[in-house]
């Protein structure tokens, strides 16, 4: 053991002196080459002759140095740095090669990661709650001579009586939780800002399993009306406007003229029903206007070993109860039937899926195509150094130290090409959430998936939903 170690601080020493050890290397050899033509020339030969037969007798003068080498420091480490080296002096020479390469590399590379990062974020990566398979939705088919467009269409959510119905009937679903998006002016110390939130029901914070890092959420009495008017603050908004105060439970806030308490701070993982709500206020559970229908999408859990199907049927029977039996022609269709209960991941994902994943494989042939193009390159260069490598083959290198620098080569030209697509990568994330942030669920392929509050009788019309929206 000590043995290993003495010799490993040894070679670490030549290593890190190893311009010293070359120079103290030649000057050794020289005084051999020396003494050999001394003794040749008192042997009567010429100095030339006897110069060169000292040379012949002492063998070859780099073979000398690599042993000597070996014996010090870390011969393969080196050897892979003067590849290297090598290898970088030959790609500066060649600067057509090298930026042809690169680029396209980096073209192949940045667009898969691209694309991958937001199929990983769409479609891979689960919702950031306790037992989401759990989660559903519920998605009306409303048939084409009921809709305003004349053609098939799927809604979300339900009417807000319908909801409350629902929720003092069911069987089959532990939670029901309506939702809503708003937006709220927030009297700051500078300026006002116009914040984005959600009013939600009480049972969403333990539908979700999502607890705050800071105070409470809101008690079950708070959907009623006249009820204490409270907030829960994000955590980036609770940075952001309050500076991390931990003092901010109980502080008074002015949304839209209107006052509210501060009761919590959700976590930097909470994000419902996307990643802008800011806040999040209750939702009040009083009756619209008349002549006026309010409808709220919706989120429910499944009770414990419910399946799908079963709250299908159940809430397909609590709204038949509440709005009358089915007409004629939607009840002898082999078509989707009138309700259907969606899981949220399948909601979220679904519209989204086909186009993702056609566009993941289209870029991942742009990728093999690219790989094959620079290979194609690569062989090109290979075929016009034929004659650099035949000397350095005549010169004593090994068919491994010839494929080592050829592999260094490569190994520089994908470093280049992936920090280079790295860069394309970034920046082409950010054009897919600038161009995805103008989009609707139909332009996803939702074919008309839509909610809204609109009047009674009437076809709600379809919100825009960010592509990067979980919900």
């Amino acid at each position: 053991m000590w043995l290993r170690l003495v010799v490993f601080f040894s070679r670490m020493q030549d290593f890190v002196t190893g311009a010293r050890r070359e120079r103290e290397a030649d000057l050794e050899i020289e005084a051999h080459l020396d003494g050999l033509t001394a003794n040749n020339i008192r042997r009567g030969m010429a100095p030339a002759e006897a110069r060169r037969l000292a040379r012949v007798r002492f063998g070859g003068v780099m073979q000398v140095k690599d042993l000597l080498r070996e014996q010090g420091g870390f011969p393969r480490f080196e050897a892979i740095v003067q590849d290297m080296q090598y290898a970088l002096r030959g790609l500066m020479r060649s600067r057509g090669f090298t930026t042809v390469a690169t680029l396209t590399l980096a073209l192949g590379i940045g667009a898969t990661s691209a694309v991958f990062s937001v199929v990983t974020s769409v479609l891979l990566q689960p919702l950031p709650f306790e037992r989401v398979d759990g989660l559903v939705k519920l998605v009306e088919h409303v048939p084409a001579d009921e809709s305003l467009t004349g053609t098939p269409r799927r809604v979300l959510g339900m009417d807000l009586y319908e909801l409350t119905e629902l929720r003092s009937r069911t069987q089959t679903l532990s939670h029901v939780a309506a939702h809503l998006r708003i937006t709220r002016t927030f009297a700051g110390r500078d300026e006002a800002v116009r914040l984005v939130g959600a009013a939600v029901s009480p049972t969403t914070f333990p539908m979700l399993g999502a607890s705050p890092q800071l105070g409470r959420v809101f008690a079950p009495a708070a959907e009623r009306p006249g009820t204490d008017v409270v907030v829960v603050l994000s955590q980036a908004a609770w940075q952001r406007y309050f500076q991390g105060d931990p003092n901010i439970i109980g502080r008074i806030v002015t949304l839209d003229s209107e006052d509210y308490t501060v009761v919590g701070v959700m976590g930097t993982d909470f994000e419902f029903p996307n990643a802008e709500a800011e806040f999040w206020i209750p939702f009040v559970l009083k009756a619209p206007p008349e002549g006026m229908r309010s409808r709220v999408d919706m989120t429910a859990r499944l009770g414990d070993g419910v399946s799908l199907r079963a709250a299908e049927t159940e809430v397909t029977t609590v709204l038949h109860q509440l709005r009358g039996p089915p007409v004629d022609t939607l009840a002898n269709t082999s078509g989707p039937p009138r309700f259907e209960s969606v899981q949220v991941r399948d909601a979220v994902a679904g519209p989204a899926r086909p186009a993702l994943l056609m566009f993941s494989l289209a870029v991942g042939f742009v990728l093999l195509i690219s790989c094959a193009n620079v290979a194609n390159l690569l062989l090109v260069r290979s075929a016009a150094r034929q004659r650099d490598i035949s000397v350095r083959a005549a010169l004593g290198a090994g068919r491994g130290r010839l494929i080592t620098q050829s592999l260094m080569e490569s190994v520089l030209l994908a470093l280049a090409g992936g920090i280079a697509g790295l860069a394309l990568a970034v920046g082409g994330v950010r054009l897919l959430h600038i161009l995805g942030t103008g989009l609707s669920r139909v332009e996803l392929g939702s074919r008309g998936a839509c909610h809204g509050s609109t009047r009674l009788g009437s076809t709600p019309p379809c919100l825009p939903l960010p592509l990067g929206c979980r919900w």
